[in-house]
This record gives structure tokens, C-alpha cells and sequence, in this order.
């Protein structure tokens, strides 16, 4: 600054930790006081996405084992229920039968997912050429296309089911 600038103006500095007011003669303890801000700044910053990672990182490895455990127990039961099936003398494919539900059908997922990724691009694509509400219409679409697959879904298992009776 200019030799005729009075010693009462005071420089701010706003950080996450607070503000730093310094006086405009200092200006060497201003800049490195800023440095010091900035360093704060990043340590947060560093701070914040460590500890988000350190969540991660701790959700995958409980989760996974805990998942696997899980499975390991139902293929456990699964196997004693069969075996006191064949001891009795009963087949065991005939009387357990996994029936496949709708959220375990693999069709339904992907006429579902199908129809909203179909209803994202074709509400992008509308919303570019006919310059409407960006936000809105891919999300319409999405739903509406989305719902249309369900639709899909459901004829076609009606469909599957009419000519495979079980």
C-alpha cells in the first residue's frame, strides 16, 4: 500500500478457525500470518477428508465379514435342513424350492434400471433441444419411463407365467 495510508486500516482474513486482524504496517506478519491461516485451512481440509475415508475404510472391512458370516450361516442351515430331509427319505429338490421373488428377479432390476437411465437421457436430451426446466424434466422422465418398465415387467412375468405354470 501507499506511503499515505493511515495505520488504523486493518486487514482481515477470514479462515475456519477465525479471523486473523493484523495492522497494516506489519505487512511481513501479515503475509506469514496468512500463510499460517492457509496452513490451518488445509489442515482441516485434510483433517475432514482423512476422517471420511477412516469411515469408509472401517464400513467396508465390518460389513464384508459380517455379510459373509451371514451367508455362511444360511448355507450351514440350508445344508442340516437337507440332510434331515434325506434321512426322512424325502427329495429334497422337490420340497425346497426357492421361489424367486419380484426384488429377486434380476428382469425386474433391469427393466426398472433400464427405463430410468432411458428416462434421463431422453428428459436431458428434451430439455436441450426445447430449453424447459433442466432439473425437473430429467427426473420426470425418469419416473415416468421408470414406471413404464415396471409395467413391462409385469406383462412379461404375467407372460412367463402363463406359459411355464408351476
Amino acid at each position: 500500500m501507499g506511503p499515505g495510508v493511515a495505520e488504523k486500516e486493518y486487514f482481515s482474513v477470514v479462515v475456519t478457525a477465525g479471523l486473523c486482524w493484523l495492522s497494516n504496517s506489519h505487512q511481513s506478519i501479515f503475509y506469514f500470518t496468512t500463510i499460517i491461516c492457509m496452513t490451518a485451512e488445509m489442515i482441516i481440509g485434510a483433517i475432514a477428508v482423512g476422517g471420511g475415508l477412516a469411515i469408509a475404510a472401517i464400513s467396508i472391512v465390518v460389513s464384508v465379514p459380517w455379510a459373509m458370516k451371514e451367508k455362511l450361516a444360511k448355507l450351514e442351515a440350508r445344508t442340516r435342513e437337507r440332510l434331515a430331509l434325506i434321512e426322512k427319505g424325502i427329495d429334497p429338490d422337490q420340497q425346497l424350492k426357492e421361489k424367486r421373488g419380484v426384488g429377486n428377479d434380476p428382469l425386474f432390476w433391469g427393466f426398472l434400471l433400464a427405463g430410468l437411465g432411458l428416462g434421463i437421457l431422453l428428459g436431458y436430451i428434451v430439455s436441450m433441444v426445447t430449453r424447459w426446466d433442466s432439473m425437473i424434466l430429467p427426473n420426470a422422465m425418469a419416473a415416468l419411463l421408470g414406471g413404464l418398465g415396471l409395467i413391462i415387467y409385469a406383462w412379461n412375468r404375467k407372460r412367463m407365467d402363463d406359459q411355464h405354470p408351476s
